[in-house]
């Protein structure tokens, strides 16, 4: 809205001259030069006040001489052209163009007392020069057309109203786009055209390009959708939907991908273009989310395509079924790529069948894929491998025969192989071929040492009256190490066996004998079983000793904890107490999370009343564990034993100090400290118990008590 201004105007009758001569009225003489002289003297009069009071003297002369007001029209330039508007009138003007109000046309001389005004335009911006809408009003105002009007006024009385419609064009706007360099605002101007200009391919093809350009590429989409929607020519659409796929490929949108795509398929059958590819796409779209619809898919791609693409096809089915659990569907798609792979594929699908098979349990499966991979596999270690699992499932089937033509036939292409010759070993043995059974076993020793395979040879040895060749085999075991509780038995077996075989030669009197058996009980683990075994047995002392040899052989710490915990137990049942309480603080000492071993000592001390043990100890405590607040309320209960107030109240104030958060530790460190005669370290510990409980009564009281205690000390006369 701006304020009211004025134009100038013209008369319909101007001013000037009078009223005609009378009748009769003499020229000439004295009385003619009067009048003469009065008229001169009335028109100067009334061109000076026409000169300095301009609108006076036009309102004065339009109320004596006026004829009633008559707008007849605004006049007003728009760019080089001039125009008139009638009241009422409209007139389409562009933002763009300078526009100037140059005259408003009445018949009252100099438009006295008329203004013109208008709601929506600064009217000073375009009476005083040239100026265009969108200045006045800035660009974004005309992003939808729009009317302004021009009134005239005489006081608030609306005499006349002239109308501008300003818009701007469609080429306007996408002049503007082109100009603009922000690709944001080459967007906002393209899609202001493409409002005006719906149908415009090149609008939408400017659109299109910027919304690319400044990556908005969902709206992009949505105007590309809109372009499709009118698109007829099925050429057109079919580029276009190729268009839009590529976008949604970038984007990422799986479901408008799979939507465009089955557009874009009867199209391509329409056109008799190749569907492969696009079904390809689409199958892979699916895969994820619906995975039979893409089986289906691949199903109906494999017949009538190239090998290479049915085997990549099969490949995904079976991915399909393997996800989905559909055993029965991957082995048949296996099997239709068993018939297209070549010598070099072979041996994967057969690997793939034979898992298959073996989790359906497939007794006659297992054994033709085993048969299978292992004639299609090159020769080497696996295709020997094979071959004696297939000789292991002919075993376990019973058929003898069939199983070692497969173990001899795994031997041609490995011989050094120890289960290979273990599986021959086992079937001898099943058919009762004894030597052949050892020879077999000896040939898989030497390719790999095994314990348990020793022992079983050993054993074979024995069993055949072969002590002799049996006891180097049970000494090996016997020095051999142990890591398992099962390689621990056969150890120990072996070592009884070697002992006993030895006694055997004579009646344990050899000086072999004794060196192994010293041997064999020098270590600690042994010696800890040897405890353990004592203390199930209650045998206390042999179980003690063979604990204290633990500990004297062994560096590793859980082994000697176990141990020490173990003393602890076999020392208190003997009623050894210093000796107990000596491993309880050793095993405190190593394991400080283990407070067990640490309550035991207080537990007894505290008993006996053995202050100053107690106080030792908890001092050795606070050292090794600092932290703990334990055991400073320990030393504190010794150091109040034996009656040191002062250091057990200072040790209850330690142990609050590291456990902030409790009251309890705070009202005993008060209570002592107020004992001791520290009334100040007494009062400060009290009020930490009112922070952290406001309501303790007992703190409340000694606080009170304290207070009172001090004020009175201060009134006692010095």
């Amino acid at each position: 809205m701006s304020p009211p201004i004025q134009l100038a105007g013209n008369f319909s009758s101007p001013p000037g001259g009078g009223p005609p001569p009378e009748p009769g009225f003499r020229r000439g003489g004295a009385a003619p030069l009067a009048v003469l002289a009065v008229v001169l003297l009335a028109a100067a009069v009334l061109a000076v006040w026409n000169i300095f009071w301009p609108i006076g003297f036009a309102r004065t002369y339009g109320r004596l001489f006026g004829d009633p007001l008559v707008v007849v029209g605004l006049e007003l330039t728009r760019g080089r052209q001039t125009a008139a508007l009638r009241p009422g009138d409209f007139l389409d003007v562009s933002p763009a163009e300078p526009l100037r109000l140059t005259k408003l046309d009445t018949n009252r001389f100099r438009n006295y007392d008329l203004r013109l005004f208008s709601p929506d335009l600064n009217l000073e911006a375009v009476t005083a020069r040239a100026s265009t809408l969108e200045e006045i009003r800035g660009e974004d105002y005309f992003a939808e057309p729009r009317e302004l009007r021009v009134e005239v006024l005489e006081g608030a009385k609306i005499l006349a109203t002239f109308t501008l419609r300003a818009a701007f064009t469609a080429l306007d706007w996408s002049v503007r786009g082109d100009a603009a360099q922000e690709q944001d605002r080459k967007i906002r101007y393209y899609r202001l055209a493409l409002d005006l200009d719906p149908v415009s391919e090149v609008l939408a093809g400017k659109l299109s390009a910027s919304l690319a350009a400044a990556g908005r590429r969902a709206e992009l989409a949505e105007l590309m959708e809109s372009e499709l929607a009118r698109a007829a020519d099925p050429d057109d659409v079919n580029a276009r939907l190729l268009g839009l796929l590529s976008l949604y490929q970038d984007m990422g949108l799986k479901d408008k991908q799979i939507a465009v795509i089955e557009r874009l398929v009867p199209l391509a059958e329409t056109a008799g273009r190749p569907l492969e590819g696009l079904k390809t796409s689409l199958a892979a779209l699916h895969r994820d989310e619906n995975p039979l619809e893409a089986a289906k898919i691949y199903e109906e791609l494999v017949p009538g395509s190239e090998p290479d693409h049915q085997r990549a096809y099969l490949r995904e089915l079976v991915n399909i079924y393997r996800a989905g659990g559909l055993e029965g569907r991957e082995t048949a798609a296996w099997e239709r790529l068993l018939e297209l792979s070549g010598p070099g594929e072979a041996p994967g699908v057969w690997s793939q069948l034979l898992a298959l098979r073996e989790r359906a349990a497939d007794g006659p499966g297992q054994r033709e894929a085993w048969e299978g991979l292992a004639k299609s596999l090159p020769d080497g270690q696996e295709k020997a491998d094979a071959y004696q699992r297939l000789g292991y499932l002919w075993y376990a089937e019973g058929d003898l025969d069939k199983a070692e033509e497969a173990y001899r036939e795994a031997l041609r292409h490995d011989r050094t192989d120890a289960d290979l010759f273990l599986n021959l070993a086992r079937l001898a043995l099943a058919k009762n071929d004894r030597a052949g059974y050892k020879v077999n076993l000896e040939k898989s020793l030497a390719l790999r040492p095994d314990p348990a395979l020793t022992r079983e040879l050993a054993l074979a040895r024995v069993q055949d009256g072969e002590e002799r060749l049996a006891l180097p085999l049970f000494l090996t075991l016997a020095e051999g190490e142990a890591a398992t509780p099962e390689a621990l038995e056969i150890r120990r077996d072996a070592r009884a066996r070697t002992l006993e075989i030895l006694r055997q030669d004579d009646g344990g009197a050899d000086p072999e004998y004794e060196r192994r058996l010293f041997q064999f009980s020098d270590r600690a683990v042994e010696f800890y079983n040897l405890g353990v075994a004592q203390f199930q047995a209650k045998a206390w002392d042999g179980a003690v000793r063979a604990f204290l040899m633990t500990l004297e052989l062994s560096p590793e710490k859980a082994l000697a904890a176990d141990a020490r915990a173990y003393l602890i137990a076999a020392y208190r049942e003997t009623g050894q107490t210093v000796e107990m309480i000596n491993q309880a603080m050793s095993l405190y000492r190593d394991v400080p999370s283990g407070k067990e071993s640490r309550d035991l000592v207080v537990g007894y001390l505290e008993t006996e009343k053995n202050w100053a043990a107690l106080a030792k100890a908890a001092g050795q405590w606070t050292v090794w564990q600092p932290d703990d607040p334990d055991n400073w309320r320990y030393l504190a209960l010794a150091q109040g034993g034996l009656g040191e107030t002062g250091p057990s109240a200072r040790s209850l104030l330690r142990a609050a100090e590291l456990a902030p958060g409790q009251t309890s530790g705070w009202l005993s460190a008060a209570e002592a400290l107020e004992k001791s005669g520290d009334d100040d370290a007494a009062k400060q510990a009290y009020q930490k118990v009112m922070e952290l409980e406001p309501d303790n009564a007992r703190a409340e009281s000694a606080l009170l008590r304290l207070a009172l205690e001090a004020l009175t000390r201060g009134r006692e006369p010095g």
